[in-house]
């Protein structure tokens, strides 16, 4: 379900990096301003989107596919955490299409590496919260500088 939704919102910045590269090329400023701002309300709508039916659909569609019922708590947490973060990956992707179809393919390498590097000097949190409460699989998203200090 994971590669499901990433791969569609990867696939509308290529999209919009297509409608961007060619508005630009043709020179057509007047359509390139509107094709940005359509493509950032569908990417930032459809992202929104996905959240919202996946939260609702995250547990009866494990269910459907047979999670066992000992995993299944921690697939739904999962799931859960991660589609909460898909509106910013469909803004992300839509970036990143836009610039580079300008032929800036750097900054969003900057911003992908500055989001990334936010967690590193975040405090450990085990004293904060219960590991039983997050699930282990999350552990080093939250505090990777305790897996650094090694």
């Amino acid at each position: 379900m994971v590669s499901l939704f990433t791969g569609l919102l990867i696939g509308m910045g290529n999209g919009v990096n297509a409608i961007i590269a060619r508005c630009e090329g043709a020179r057509d400023y007047d359509r390139l301003g509107r094709s940005v701002h359509s493509a950032l309300i569908v990417t930032t709508l459809y992202g929104l989107l996905v959240m919202v039916l996946g939260l609702a659909i995250a547990e009866p569609l494990l269910v459907l596919l047979k999670t066992k019922d000992e995993l299944l708590d921690g697939a739904v947490l999962y799931m859960r955490v991660y589609l909460l973060g898909t509106p910013a990956l469909a803004i992300y992707n839509f970036g990143n299409g836009v610039l580079s179809a300008e032929g800036d393919s750097k900054r969003p390498l900057y911003y992908l590496a500055t989001a990334g590097g936010e967690y590193l000097p975040e405090p450990d949190l085990r004293d904060r919260v219960p590991p039983e409460r997050v699930g282990a699989w999350l552990w080093p998203a939250l505090s990777p500088s305790t897996f650094l200090r090694r």
